[in-house]
């Protein structure tokens, strides 16, 4: 999934931020196999919408064949989730922020989200990410099967492009509970699938969400942040202090 925050507006100077809250669209663009990190990004839309922004699910297209799905009994789940409209790399250069879903492949993003991360290539090489606002979230089978380096390994691309990155801070208090087996790290929204998919986001993942949704899109506007400014320079935001 990728998250985008867009003003589509140009040549603003030291606007308030409440201009930017009623402007702001947040587009998810996801990858997803059986449904996990298509229900833990309608959480992170919640949040978005939360605080005024708009929120828009897209995903990435599919890479494997028919065949390839069914023979790891995902060819309905991936088929289901085709109403959800497809994403163009042209697009992502309109946003001001972006976040992605994907779930963990061998400590990594899927082969699908890296195939489209690596069609923004044009857009790297003018500049164009540099300075905008990133992050990510993931599903894995165990809480031990590499959700951490997936989100982690999601940032190096991020990095490269010129993003600046945004996890889910401990201010997200349900982070340390141990009461129950659930997801969520410091460096991005998760959740645990189980071994054979059974398992969805449960309470303390879906609310990780909202608030990782939230909170990023409170670094472009907020109610409660009257001491800032929102400059635009080139279409890109910037947030500054009074």
């Amino acid at each position: 999934f990728f998250f985008f925050f867009s003003s589509r507006r140009r040549h603003t100077r030291f606007l308030p931020v409440s201009w930017a809250r009623r402007c702001v669209q947040e587009t998810v663009l996801i990858y997803s196999t059986y449904g996990h990190i298509t229900k833990l990004a309608q959480a992170i839309s919640e949040g978005v919408q939360s605080v005024g922004a708009e929120a828009v699910i897209k995903r990435v297209p599919e890479t494997w064949t028919d065949q390839q799905l069914n023979e790891i009994q995902a060819l309905d789940a991936v088929k289901a989730q085709q109403i959800i409209p497809l994403a163009e790399p042209e697009e992502v250069e309109e946003y001001d922020a972006l976040i992605i879903g994907s779930p963990c492949r061998f400590g990594s993003i899927s082969v699908q989200m890296q195939t489209f991360i690596e069609r923004l290539e044009n857009i790297w090489k003018r500049n164009a990410f540099v300075g905008k606002v990133a992050s990510m979230f993931t599903c894995s089978g165990t809480t031990s099967a590499g959700n951490e380096m997936t989100l982690i390994s999601c940032m190096i691309p991020l990095l490269y492009l010129g993003f600046c990155i945004v996890g889910l801070p401990y201010s997200f208090d349900a982070q340390k509970d141990t009461s129950i087996v659930h997801g969520g790290t410091p460096y991005g929204a998760s959740s645990i699938s189980g071994e054979t998919g059974e398992l969805y986001p449960n309470k303390i993942d879906i609310e990780g969400g909202r608030f990782q949704g939230r909170n990023i899109c409170l670094l472009y506007t907020s109610d409660a942040a009257d001491d800032l400014l929102c400059v635009d320079l080139g279409g890109r935001r910037i947030i500054k202090k009074k």
